[in-house]
């Protein structure tokens, strides 16, 4: 699985911006039909897929236990 980032942004005002992360066992690009179904798109705003990459994900724990458990789940992202 792959973390991504999907940013939405609208036609109408350059400051408006959203960011969806998702895990996906699938390649999600821009143009496919699942990520605008993800982002739940609100066309009266004038929303679109301004963005879709994948994102790492960095851990900083304070103690072994939290460590584990931070990698534990850093593992279903198999980084």
């Amino acid at each position: 699985m792959k973390l991504y980032e999907i940013v939405v942004r609208t036609e109408f005002d350059d400051m408006f911006c959203k960011t969806i992360l998702v895990m996906s066992d699938i390649p999600l690009a821009k143009d496919s039909e699942c990520v605008a179904a993800i982002a739940k798109l609100d066309k009266e705003w004038g929303e679109y897929i301004y963005e879709v990459s994948e994102k790492r994900v960095l851990v900083c724990a304070s103690n072994d236990e939290s460590a584990s458990n931070m990698f534990g789940v850093l593992s279903m992202f198999s980084q």
